[in-house]
Formats: structure tokens, C-alpha cells, sequence
């Protein structure tokens, strides 16, 4: 009896062997795919920030089109040079 429980002893170590190295696979892919989870979370309130700017120097172009007044026309191009470079700001982050 003692011979058969060492010997269940012994088949339960070897398929715990067996399975550790995929258990730690599994965590590492676990801890990667968390990593870059926090790494999207991080990033995504300077993308949202950046389509907001988008659509801003959209939307400002588009009003200086139909704009006649020039003093209005340069405070608008102004306007989009400053979005712009707050947009590349972000692209590099």
C-alpha cells in the first residue's frame, strides 16, 4: 500500500511538473496583455484629446473658408497653428 501511495505520489509530482512550465507561460501572457492594458488606459485621454483638436482645426478651416474679414482670417490661422502644434505635442508622447 505505502509502494502504491508513493508510487500516485510520484505520477501526481510528474504531471505537476508537466504542468508548471504552461501555468507560467499563462501568467506571463496574462501579465502582458494586463501591461498593455494599463498602457491603453494611460494613452487614451491624450488620443481623446487629440481627435478633439482634429476636429477643432476641422471645424476652425472651415469657418475661415467663409470668413471675409483678414483680422478674423490671421486670429483663426493662429488659432490652428497653436492646435496643430498641441496635436504634435501629443502625437509624441
Amino acid at each position: 500500500m505505502k509502494v502504491e501511495l508513493s508510487k500516485r505520489e510520484l505520477d501526481i509530482i510528474q504531471q505537476q511538473e508537466a504542468f508548471l512550465p504552461k501555468e507560467e507561460q499563462r501568467m506571463k501572457k496574462d501579465e502582458a496583455c494586463e501591461q498593455k492594458e494599463e498602457e491603453y488606459k494611460a494613452r487614451e485621454p491624450l488620443f481623446n484629446e487629440w481627435e478633439r483638436i482634429q476636429l477643432n482645426i476641422m471645424e476652425v478651416s472651415r469657418a475661415m473658408a467663409n470668413e471675409t474679414n483678414e483680422i478674423l482670417k490671421h486670429d483663426m490661422q493662429s488659432d490652428i497653428h497653436v492646435l496643430l502644434n498641441r496635436k504634435n505635442l501629443l502625437a509624441d508622447m
